[in-house]
């Protein structure tokens, strides 16, 4: 069964924003304004980190961020200060329920639920890649 993704930002202009996304997709988070998930962050890159949902899992993978991304405090992948490694391949992380996305500054609630969540208050994101520069 497809994987929905829901995703509570705890912090920043978006607290309290709730994004759902679910199916086969993937959706980049970053400063772009052509990314999934837009950030006004300026410590997020322009594409800070993709979202795989491809499925029953679902993973997490940092693009090359200079500040990297980090579920549940522990650093998934970026890109070191001293090293331009921004095309290198980055680690993959799977998500869990009740996980905690960190985005540059932004902090996510990580959800996922196997049926289609209930319509509301949620905003649906793009559900394809930006194609920013990094």
């Amino acid at each position: 069964m497809l994987t929905h993704v829901i995703l509570t930002a705890t912090d920043g202009e978006l607290k309290s924003e709730v994004f759902v996304f679910g199916g086969d997709v993937q959706v980049v988070i970053g400063r772009s304004a052509g990314c999934s998930l837009r950030l006004l962050d300026p410590t997020a890159s322009r594409r800070h980190c993709l979202i795989d949902a491809g499925g029953e899992v679902v993973w997490v993978r940092d693009l090359g961020s200079l500040n990297g991304t980090y579920v549940n405090g522990q650093r998934v992948g970026g890109r070191t200060a001293d090293v331009d490694d921004t095309h290198a391949e980055q680690p993959l992380r799977e998500l869990h329920d009740g996980d905690q996305l960190k985005v540059g500054a932004r902090t996510f609630w990580v959800r996922l639920v196997d049926e289609t969540p209930p319509e509301g208050k949620a905003h649906s994101v793009r559900q394809e890649p930006c194609m920013a520069g990094a």
